[in-house]
């Protein structure tokens, strides 16, 4: 199953927004979770169709889990930039400097490691709040850069919810571009 396959289960037949795993967001409204065993593939999305429906749900609002999974599977495969348009997330944004320590690992990794993954969902979503709630205010900081931490936390508490969900470990936060 992919993204813009046509499944059905039933009579219900849907479109596959974005696909995680075992489960697939469908397009439309309300946003659901469902599991992919559970539907039969009625059309499969050509390729094109696949990056086109995530390009589309990429370009939408960063705080819609289907969004922050598009983007996610797009950068995965190298496709974000040039096939969103848009510059990849600055350092500034996913892994300033001043968050690295000696060692190599970032503050994330510190904390997640402290406080266990259950704990570190918490912590995240408190730094996303943080930073929806300061947009624009703080001085040196921009709106869109506190929106963008915001959604690298979002992004974050994704990855950590997926690894509670699947029992796997978290996977590591980004790393500067020097260092990759």
């Amino acid at each position: 199953m992919r993204a813009g396959d046509i499944v059905r289960k039933g009579t219900l037949e849907l479109e596959v927004g974005v696909v995680d795993g075992r489960f697939f967001m469908p397009n439309g409204w309300p946003p659901s979770m469902e599991l992919t065993e559970e539907f039969e593939l009625v059309t499969a999305a050509s390729d094109k169709e696949e990056l086109e429906m995530l390009a589309g749900w990429a370009n939408r609002d960063g705080t819609d889990l289907r969004a922050i999974m598009a983007r996610r599977q797009l950068m995965a495969r190298g496709l974000g930039p040039s096939l969103l348009g848009d510059e990849p997330p600055s350092d500034v944004v996913r892994s300033p400097a001043h968050y690295h320590l000696p060692d190599g690992r970032q503050a994330w990794e510190v904390i997640e490691a402290e406080l266990g993954l259950r704990a570190a969902i918490d912590y995240h979503r408190g730094a996303e709040m943080k930073y929806q709630l300061r947009a624009g205010r703080k001085p040196g900081a921009t709106e869109a850069q506190d929106l963008a931490k915001a959604a690298a936390h979002r992004s974050r508490i994704l990855d950590l919810q997926i690894a509670v969900r699947d029992g796997t470990a978290a996977p590591r936060p980004p790393m500067p571009r020097e260092a990759r």
